[in-house]
């Protein structure tokens, strides 16, 4: 096996770039069908609840061809585990919460009335779930 060969042999045997059709997708370069309009996430790791960055969120809203040509890599970091997201799961809606950012900002400002369930990944305020 050749030089070039051992470094490109496995996407010349690849069954895209066989027929022409150019290098596999990168995990980074998926699309951003739709941009989500809430303001939180939750951690799949740990079920943290974490702020959109409102930069980012702009971007995404304006500009979303942006994220589909896979220009803008990389994703958002959990504050609690550190667990990393790609952009296009984070705004594109895939980690949302269901709960209205109005009920989610009011257990933020309330912590006495908030509880977390890290095992489940389940948040409770004033005795209600939030998902």
């Amino acid at each position: 096996m050749g030089f070039l060969d051992r470094i490109f042999g496995r996407w010349r045997r690849h069954p895209v770039v066989a027929s022409g059709g150019g290098l596999p997708e990168e995990p980074g370069q998926r699309k951003l069908s739709t941009v989500s309009t809430k303001r939180y996430w939750r951690c799949p790791e740990c079920g943290s609840i974490i702020p959109k960055r409102p930069d980012v969120l702009a971007l995404a809203s304006t500009a979303p061809q942006f994220f589909a040509l896979g220009e803008h890599r990389g994703g958002d970091w959990c504050g609690d585990c550190r667990a990393r997201q790609e952009f296009v799961d984070v705004y594109g809606g895939r980690f949302d919460l269901k709960s209205s950012d109005e009920l989610i900002d009011q257990m933020i400002k309330d912590p006495d009335n908030r509880s977390c369930d890290k095992k489940r990944k389940l948040w409770k305020y004033k005795g209600k779930v939030v998902d």
